[in-house]
């Protein structure tokens, strides 16, 4: 996995219990510069306590690491050594912040463990992160947004997403590499915010998931859930929750980023995962004996 560049031994991880064929990739959010432990092991260079904290995440039962370490200076210049750091001892998927495209030496080392998230959609910008993308194996996710177009429903979000296919399709960017995001949001009807409470749109974004699959299946999508899930009740277990998962895994979404130290949310989505294995099973056998 780490090549000859990285001899240190992956560190072998209980498999998810999840089931990876028919759930979305659960990609914690967890390492973000905003958090205090993070910035300060990241701006430190202790490399043990970047470990540390993204083994936590991983333990919940995330599948893959979110690492967003913002815009600042700073921080683009320690983006490859926080990405190498992880990489020694992890085998996951790392989706990395966008000033990793400023990093050709990494992604030309670890590209192929890389997706870029995310970018828009604007054309004047998203030929060239393809191009980068293409080059080095990476994965890309392009934010079904650009300049004078903010999606307000379904029709918006496909007009993106083809734009964005059909530029992969022209930039030789393979589909099964590329994730479409399409921003889920706040209903934009202020008449309906006394029914909604504030909760996103979902269903709009569930919809929108299920169309993206109907213009190329190959194509991934995205959406990131982890601020909402954060109002949405922290460390308490909301039954709505478990309804946008359900709503946006029954659509066909391919990767949720989340917060993944919710130990009751992630217990839940591993229970369920768990209950569906039994009923399957359960149901071959009976198919057997039939």
């Amino acid at each position: 996995m780490t090549g000859k560049n990285h001899p240190v031994k992956p560190l072998n991880l209980d498999p998810p219990a999840i089931d990876t064929e028919r759930k979305p990739l659960l990609v914690a959010e967890g390492l973000h510069v905003l958090d205090r432990r993070v910035y300060e092991a990241v701006t430190g260079r202790d490399g043990a306590a970047l470990r540390r904290l993204a083994l936590n995440h991983l333990r919940t039962g995330a599948q893959a690491l979110a690492v967003n370490l913002g815009t600042g200076r700073t921080m683009a210049e320690l983006t490859p050594w926080v990405i190498a750091s992880l990489a020694e001892w992890t085998d996951v998927p790392l989706f990395v912040s966008a000033n990793i495209l400023d990093h050709p030496a990494t992604l030309r080392s670890l590209g192929h463990r890389i997706v870029v998230n995310a970018v828009t959609a604007d054309p004047a910008s998203l030929s060239l992160s393809m191009r980068i993308a293409e080059q080095y194996g990476a994965g890309l996710a392009v934010l079904l947004v650009r300049p004078g177009l903010i999606p307000r429903g379904v029709d918006d979000r496909l007009l993106l997403a083809a734009e964005a296919l059909d530029l992969a399709y022209r930039t030789g960017l393979p589909f099964c590499r590329l994730y479409l995001d399409p921003v889920l949001a706040c209903r934009p009807d202020p008449f309906a915010w006394h029914i909604s409470r504030g909760l996103p749109d979902i269903g709009s974004t569930a919809e929108s998931i299920s169309l993206i699959r109907e213009l190329d299946p190959g194509a991934g999508t995205i959406v990131g859930l982890g601020t909402g899930m954060r109002e949405l009740g922290g460390h308490t277990l909301c039954p709505t929750q478990l309804s946008m998962l359900s709503l946006l895994t029954a659509a066909g979404v391919d990767a949720v980023i989340l917060n993944c130290r919710n130990s009751l949310l992630m217990d839940a989505l591993l229970n369920t995962a768990r209950s569906s294995l039994v009923r399957t099973a359960r149901q071959k056998t009976a198919d057997r004996a039939a």
